[in-house]
């Protein structure tokens, strides 16, 4: 297995887990969810859709699977074109709540007809959907390679747009962390533009194995906005829990991955050659081996993880119990009121500083 198969591998399927993952946690949630928190929602899905396509495209390459199959292959092109058609528009979509709700005011008038024709480019599908089920089997930027020009300027259009949005945001903010992660998130933007332009509009390294290579880059770069989505559940922390399961998730798998493709394929195959054993045995034990220490691992990502997410829960904690402390000073239930709207306008005047209510279209 090449080096660019494991990256594709690894690639898409730990972006695939991550996105589906998140999707199907806030799927479960969605009646408490608010019109951008769906919108999220639905960008996690589509996501998830967009990589697990590009798996499928890589696994009947690297598995050398017959003709047969190219049904299945017209489906996840065909899932593939929608899905990541879509997902620059909900894009747009979301940096408009954001910078809505940057500004404490709901969306105005321009940016709610700005939010429909964020779509209008999903009219293309009409299209190019029926391309890829016309003729001879051909991928899909093979296919559709006539629009990978459009594709690529309007890719880079959306991806500098939210970038600028994200730049003006962080301006806005008063926290420093705040505005370090957003200036950061921008210019992954900005790359990942520069990237999309460079492989689909200006064809760079094509027909080269540097080329596909960057192309592989610049499919996976669509993870980008999976730090856009991890950035609104940190800062509206309702959803903590799920960003931290996923992260867990996707990190453990990422490291099973590497570690069976890179430690136990190579070691059992050097063994064997070495030694003359037996290939399936020496496999079957590094994998068990792996198993034993599966657990451990787990739990250490666990630890690191929660880390993460136990800033701030202090605060909240120590309020209450110095409510709780506090309630048998007073002899009177008037007393003990006041004291509990003392601290319930200390914790609105901190909320109303870090924490921004999302607003719905």
């Amino acid at each position: 297995m090449s080096l660019l198969e494991v990256l594709q591998l690894i690639g898409y399927s730990t972006a695939a887990a991550l996105h589906l993952w998140i999707g199907a946690l806030l799927v479960k949630r969605r009646r408490v969810l608010g019109r951008l928190e769906r919108v999220l929602m639905a960008l996690a899905l589509t996501l998830g859709v967009w990589h697990t396509s590009n798996l499928i495209v890589a696994l009947h390459a690297m598995l050398g699977l017959s003709d047969r199959w190219t049904v299945w292959l017209r489906l996840s092109d065909t899932l593939a074109v929608v899905s990541i058609t879509l997902t620059y528009s909900m894009l747009l979509h979301v940096h408009l709540h954001l910078w809505a709700n940057a500004r404490y005011r709901r969306l105005t008038q321009a940016e709610r007809a700005r939010v429909y024709l964020s779509y209008t480019p999903a009219l293309f599908l009409l299209y190019a959907a029926p391309k890829l089920w016309t003729g001879a089997y051909a991928p899909m930027f093979v296919r559709l390679s006539h629009l990978l020009l459009p594709f690529a300027l309007w890719a880079g259009y959306v991806l500098c747009l939210v970038a600028v949005t994200d730049f003006m945001i962080a301006r806005l903010s008063k926290s420093r962390s705040e505005r370090a992660l957003l200036r950061t998130l921008a210019s992954s933007f900005l790359a990942i533009a520069a990237l999309i332009l460079a492989v689909y509009a200006f064809r760079l390294g094509e027909g080269t194995t540097a080329g596909q290579y960057l192309k592989t880059l610049a499919n996976l770069g669509s993870l980008l906005p999976t730090a856009l989505l991890a950035y609104h559940i940190y800062r509206y922390r309702y959803l903590e829990l799920i960003l931290k399961e996923s992260l867990i998730v996707a990190s453990f798998a990422s490291v099973v991955l590497v570690v069976y493709l890179y430690g136990i394929r190579t070691l059992a195959l050097w063994l064997t050659a070495r030694y003359g054993l037996r290939p399936g045995a020496v496999e079957g034990l590094l994998i068990l081996l792996l198993a034993l220490v599966a657990a451990p691992l787990r739990r250490w990502l666990d630890r690191r993880f929660r880390r993460l997410f136990e800033q701030e829960a202090g605060l909240f904690r120590d309020v209450v119990a110095r409510i709780g402390e506090s309630a048998g000073r007073y002899g009177q239930l008037p007393e003990l009121l006041r004291f509990v709207e003392q601290r319930r306008d200390y914790l609105r005047r901190y909320l109303r500083r870090y924490w921004t209510p999302t607003e719905a279209v």
